[in-house]
């Protein structure tokens, strides 16, 4: 882990991280992760969107897997056990929920995987 650096001026830093239960997920996360530790005061916001919504059981069920799957990850990098998350699920098309999320937390970073692996390229928008 790099220096870590004071929040913006808000006096937070908010990162999305947008799932898709791929293998793309690992990666993502654990980049999401790296950049939110690096500033004091960070909050990470984990979304996964659906095509349709899904019932009520549904929600609860993917909200605990989700929730294990972080507490999985704290407990291999500790300095997300002080961190703010938050785990939502959405129904909708994914790129504007993933927009209408950030905008929401005031997020200053969205990450999500590639399932192309890392090129350059696949990074500049």
């Amino acid at each position: 882990m790099g220096p870590q650096m004071n929040a913006p001026a808000t006096g937070r830093f908010a990162v999305v991280l947008g799932l898709d239960f791929t293998d793309a997920d690992g990666p993502a996360f654990d980049q999401a992760a790296r950049l939110a530790t690096r500033v004091i005061g960070s909050e990470l916001h984990l979304v996964h969107v659906f095509g349709t919504e899904p019932s009520a059981e549904r929600s609860r069920d993917l909200v605990a897997h989700l929730r294990l799957y972080v507490n999985e990850k704290i407990a291999a990098n500790h300095a997300l056990a002080s961190m703010a998350v938050g785990i939502h699920l959405r129904g909708g098309k994914t790129v504007p929920e993933l927009l209408r999320l950030a905008a929401e937390v005031q997020a200053d970073v969205i990450v999500v995987g590639s399932h192309k692996g890392p090129h350059i390229k696949d990074w500049i928008v």
